[in-house]
């Protein structure tokens, strides 16, 4: 009898030691779940960010390949604009001195021979100029421009807006059709600044040519 007591003791000493160990197991069970899930939120959250900065890798490459074509396309303008700056100016300074000479200096069809080629000329770079700045949709000259990104390519705002109404809300260009998307469309206000400017010498061609 006297044995069975320790015995007993000792049983109850031994689950309790168990109860502690499976209690310990379990809070170290816990412990490296939530390590697992605190590694799995670290994972996702590196893989966003990753996705984020290519995402911003290649909308910057869009960017730079629209604008690069945008920069030739503007010197191309730039140029034409010169052009036909430096006609115009010539045309003026030539119909100012015609008007300036003595009478009976000059024979009178000379003079109408001048200022007919001053003006094809002026019309000649005027009409390269134009070629430039119509809209491909319309075949106006550009009202309201708006270029297509990544490629590049320009139509009036009311174009692009039928476009986008013709093709279920999405914007498409023209030129390219399905064959390469849009990601984005924004506003070119060089080439309206440009073509107002065309619209413009061109009421004063029509001046100087009356």
């Amino acid at each position: 009898m006297g044995g069975s007591v320790p015995n007993a003791r000792h049983c109850a000493i031994r689950l309790q030691e168990k109860e502690r160990c499976n209690r310990l197991l379990a809070e170290a069970h816990n412990e490296v779940l939530q390590l697992k899930s605190d590694r799995n939120d670290m994972e996702a959250e590196l893989l966003q960010a990753a996705e984020t900065n290519r995402a911003n890798e290649k909308k910057n490459c869009e960017l730079e390949l629209a604008s690069n074509c945008k920069s030739d396309e503007f010197k191309e303008l730039e140029h034409l604009v010169s052009e036909l700056q430096a006609e115009k100016a010539k045309l003026e300074k030539e119909k100012m001195d015609l008007m300036q000479q003595p009478k009976g200096e000059e024979d009178s069809s000379e003079v109408q021979k001048k200022l007919k080629g001053a003006v094809a000329k002026l019309r000649n770079a005027q009409e390269a100029m134009e070629g430039v700045l119509t809209c491909m949709s319309c075949m106006e000259v550009f009202q309201s421009p708006m270029t297509y990104i990544p490629c590049g390519h320009t139509f009036c705002k009311s174009c692009v807006e039928s476009a986008k109404e013709r093709h279920q809300g999405t914007y498409t260009c023209e030129e390219c059709g399905g064959s390469r998307p849009v990601k984005s469309v924004t506003s070119n206000s060089l080439i309206d600044e440009i073509a107002g400017k065309f619209v413009y010498q061109k009421q004063v061609l029509s001046n100087l040519a009356a």
